[in-house]
């Protein structure tokens, strides 16, 4: 099954999170290139770009890219979001959003907002 985010191809775990922000209430970008280019080799963006009013950066690590111990790729990329936005990423893993009512429940927990 194919999977989709405003407009955009997504994972099943980004699509579950996709239906929790949007049944919350959140605004976001989906996929947000912070340097505004997507093509130039070491260019990354952010899985979802929240306004909580604040934006933050909301990150879905999957098993497969992201076992175990965090890789140095992962840490760059998360220090670079901490100086680009000015505030911690909030992480979402696998295993906390591999239904879609778990992803719900984690980004309620995570995020902070309540219906």
């Amino acid at each position: 099954m194919a999977y989709e985010v405003e407009g955009s191809s997504a994972t099943k775990l980004e699509y579950f999170v996709s239906l929790a922000l949007d049944k919350l209430g959140i605004s976001y970008i989906f996929h947000y290139a912070p340097y505004g280019q997507r093509q130039l080799r070491g260019e990354f963006y952010i899985d979802f770009l929240c306004f909580l009013p604040r934006p933050t950066a909301v990150e879905v690590y999957g098993e497969h890219w992201h076992e175990g111990a965090m890789k140095p790729y992962d840490r760059w990329r998360i220090n670079e979001i901490r100086v680009l936005l000015g505030n911690e990423p909030i992480i979402l893993y696998e295993d906390e959003v591999n239904t879609k009512e778990k992803a719900l429940e984690t980004c309620r927990l995570k995020i902070g907002v309540a219906l």
